[in-house]
């Protein structure tokens, strides 16, 4: 009997071997296969064969994290076996899934190649990626500094993207906590431009951020009066002051100056009555202060509405792109519904938009805890608001927001 066992038990343990083998053998001819598709990235020579590559890579998401560390331990073993196409091809693909990480990785990879191959084009389309990437991973720091790397080139053809670079420089400065620093940068660049706004509209910006309300209001009108008395035809200041005008409405916001926001917010719906965002805005800084409900819930659901459209023509012109709904303009919705009193509904439409990448955000968290305490669920609403505190809290907004949040738990769990 014991026998038996023996011998069954040395059939399991070479059945088990054999399995394992044959496991290792397919994970090692997988490696070695996309060893070989990752190699074929350098025969990538021009833009459409780069952006098919990319698009080709899109197709199979689950299987890119594990590509992009291959594509790591390759690079590593072995001094740049690839390409400056290659490379790129990998960093726009990192990009477009939002792995920062991996398309930092590549980005500066490409960098180094596109200084020794002494391309000025690859040179500027490289800074500029990355730049923008370093500033979506909210690495502001490090986006500071690669942007003055970049103003400090000497090449004069890099020149036209300096105003771009200036402006990511400024803001990073800022949303890195050296708002002081940003100004005196804009100030410096500003002597003399008594008839342009590129450094004024910079400035508005900068004051918000750091809190001086008052003097970007006044900046902001400043632009709106150069604008004006410019010798720009009339669709062209039209289309200068669109977004002056916004930046205003969201400073009068923050001064609880609602009617001026709301006027400014009027006068570019009239210029673009299908426009998403200012469809949306008008409809929630209503909703907020309990005025206009009917109205906001038309404006809101209008932006959903226009906001599906591009998405779709989008989808169109890229079949492989995902259609997904804005988070954004669903809690909008879901909050003029809470103002309502239509706590079933604006339940259903905050859940959508927590179920969606952009829409783990504290504020967006804080409206669906908010209609759950409506609805009598204490325990699902204190889960919710110590979830909230988990998101990527960054900016001033979403700060203050979580110091509410806090102290909304603190009440909730003593009562």
């Amino acid at each position: 009997m014991s026998g038996t066992i023996i011998r069954c038990s040395m059939g399991a343990w070479l059945l088990a071997m054999t399995v394992g083998l044959s496991s290792v053998a397919r994970a090692a001819d997988s490696d070695e296969s996309d060893r070989k598709r990752l190699l074929e990235l350098n025969l990538a020579i021009d833009d459409n064969v780069m952006n098919a590559e990319v698009q080709t890579l899109l197709k199979d998401k689950p299987k890119l994290p594990k590509l992009f560390q291959l594509a790591k331990q390759m690079d590593r073993a072995k001094e740049s076996p690839f390409s400056f196409h290659a490379n790129v091809v990998l960093a726009f693909t990192a990009d477009a899934v939002k792995d920062f990480e991996a398309a930092e990785y590549f980005y500066r990879k490409a960098l180094t190649q596109s200084k020794l191959l002494k391309s000025t084009p690859k040179q500027a389309l490289v800074y500029r990626a990355l730049i923008d990437t370093l500033f979506d991973a909210k690495k502001y720091e490090a986006t500071a500094d690669l942007c003055q790397e970049f103003m400090d080139l000497p090449n004069e053809l890099l020149a036209r993207l300096k105003p771009a670079v200036l402006e990511r420089q400024v803001r990073a400065l800022t949303l890195s906590g050296s708002g002081e620093e940003a100004l005196k940068l804009l100030d410096s660049l500003a002597e003399g431009e008594t008839d342009g706004w590129f450094f004024l509209q910079l400035r508005s910006w900068v004051l918000r951020e750091t809190g001086a309300l008052r003097e970007a209001a006044d900046t902001y009108r400043l632009i709106l009066q150069r604008i004006d008395r410019s010798e720009l035809e009339e669709d062209r200041k039209q289309s200068a002051a669109e977004p002056i005008r916004y930046g205003l409405s969201a400073v009068y916001v923050d001064l609880n100056q609602i009617d001026k926001a709301a006027e400014q917010l009027q006068i570019l719906l009239k210029q673009k009555p299908n426009d998403p965002t200012f469809n949306n805005d008008l409809g929630y800084i209503w909703a907020d202060h309990d005025m206009n409900l009917d109205e906001s819930e038309r404006l809101v659901r209008k932006a959903i509405e226009e906001d599906r459209k591009q998405r779709e023509q989008l989808k169109a012109r890229a079949p492989g792109m995902e259609l997904t709904e804005n988070a954004a303009y669903l809690d909008s919705l879901g909050w003029v519904l809470f103002k309502k009193k239509n706590y079933a509904e604006a339940k259903k439409v905050l859940m959508r938009a927590v179920a969606l990448p952009e829409g783990q955000n504290v504020e967006i968290m804080d409206h669906l805890a908010e209609v759950l305490l409506a609805m009598g669920d204490k325990a699902a609403a204190v889960e919710t608001l110590e979830k909230s505190l988990k998101t990527d809290i960054t900016t001033k907004r979403d700060q203050k927001k979580a110091e509410i949040i806090r102290e909304k738990l603190k009440k909730l769990k003593s009562e």
